[in-house]
């Protein structure tokens, strides 16, 4: 089979028919219909069922479509490797983070990035999902987990450290470890669930302390703000409840109390931090956390 038909494959597939797939690869409608009965015959039977509205995947066009996918990201990888120079001053730098991450360190840091570097392209993309960097086609992601794929290059960037929060007439009223019970909590998660067990640490001690969950938010900022009009408690990042705190909207609670913290990694598919681009951006993201004091930002 030609590699060029199972890209084919995959950009009908993708795109839903034959007419997206020739918008997608910037070739006529005929030429793709060609290329596609050309396939079907290497194959030795049909793709697509036809219908009158759309293609649909046959078991075996549904079969061909992992290995399509697998030359596709393949192909993304060398074009990033090929666009990047020896010094690392031209190219496109395709990068997805967490919101949070996203908006106080990547923008203002991009903005600095592609003004100093007029040859370099970036493109960002801000989800709490868990990305793939390898599957999605990303030169770098930015994950709060250490990141399991064995394919995957994980770099430690920093460590977020947590503290309970509640707007200041809630946070007034615990004096005591014990007073957390009558409190429900802000779980700051993609999962709900009716209850969130928190590592606690006064520095003398580690408890586990379980909290009946009243909001389940999946961005931290979003949280702050919960948890400051409301009643509940929150663990959140120091470096993001500190601006709430000075504005009096919210207050640590049991302030000698830490709540765990948070591991923040950078995930590459195996060789792209060899790229020129890639390391330079890097060397500029770890400068970065370091000046914004990023919670503990590592060397």
């Amino acid at each position: 089979m030609n590699p060029a038909d199972l890209l084919l494959l995959d950009a009908i597939v993708r795109e839903g028919g034959i007419t997206g797939a020739a918008r997608k690869l910037g070739e006529a409608k005929a030429t793709i219909s060609r290329r596609l009965r050309r396939l079907e015959k290497d194959a030795g039977a049909p793709l697509f069922d036809r219908t009158s509205r759309r293609l649909r995947p046959t078991a075996l066009g549904e079969g061909l479509s992992g290995p399509a996918a697998t030359i596709r990201v393949a192909m993304a990888a060398a074009r990033s490797i090929a666009d990047a120079t020896r010094n690392g001053d031209s190219g496109t730098l395709r990068i997805a983070s967490p919101f949070l991450f996203g908006r106080l360190v990547l923008a203002p840091l991009v903005g600095r990035f592609v003004a100093n570097h007029a040859r370099v392209k970036v493109s960002l993309k801000f989800s709490n999902e868990p990305v793939d960097p390898l599957r999605d086609e990303f030169d770098l992601a930015i994950l709060v987990a250490a990141p399991t794929a064995p394919y995957l290059v994980r770099t430690k960037l920093a460590t977020a450290n947590l503290k309970l929060y509640a707007a200041p007439q809630v946070a007034k009223l615990i004096a005591r470890a014990s007073d957390l019970e009558k409190y429900p909590t802000i779980k700051t998660s993609n999962d709900a669930s009716e209850e969130l067990s928190l590592l606690l640490n006064d520095g003398r001690r580690s408890w586990e302390q379980r909290l009946r969950v009243i909001c389940t938010v999946n961005d931290p900022e979003a949280a702050c703000f919960v948890a400051s009009r409301g009643k509940a408690i929150a663990a959140l990042p120091e470096f993001l409840a500190n601006g709430f705190v000075a504005r009096g909207e919210l207050m640590p609670v049991l302030p000698s109390i830490r709540s765990g913290s948070v591991a923040i990694f950078a995930a590459s598919p195996e060789g792209r931090l060899g790229v020129p681009l890639v390391r330079t951006f890097m060397m500029a993201l770890k400068k970065e956390l370091r000046t914004l004091r990023f919670g503990e930002a590592l060397a």
